[in-house]
């Protein structure tokens, strides 16, 4: 479910902005500073665009599951009529 997925994404990308930020404490590279500060942001907008391709996969899926379904009963239709003559 695209939602779930939103969710882990969220979180998934808040513990990596984390990771940096811990390593930028050593490294002193200031990126992470950076992304501290706008980590909701980042994390955010990383949710919207998981859960917005998760749902247009799952409307792609159905449409191609209905494509199929009409091909294979053209395809039936088709391959009945050519036994019966």
């Amino acid at each position: 479910m695209p939602i779930f997925d939103g969710f882990g994404g969220y979180f998934f990308t808040t513990f990596i902005i984390r990771l940096i930020a811990l390593i930028d404490k050593y490294m002193l590279t200031g990126i992470g500073a950076f992304l501290t500060i706008y980590s909701y942001t980042i994390s955010i907008i990383f949710f919207i665009i998981i859960l917005l391709f998760g749902y247009l996969s799952i409307f792609e899926r159905e449409k191609r599951k209905s494509e199929i379904k009409e091909e294979r009963e053209y395809k039936r239709g088709r391959h009945r009529r050519i036994h019966r003559r």
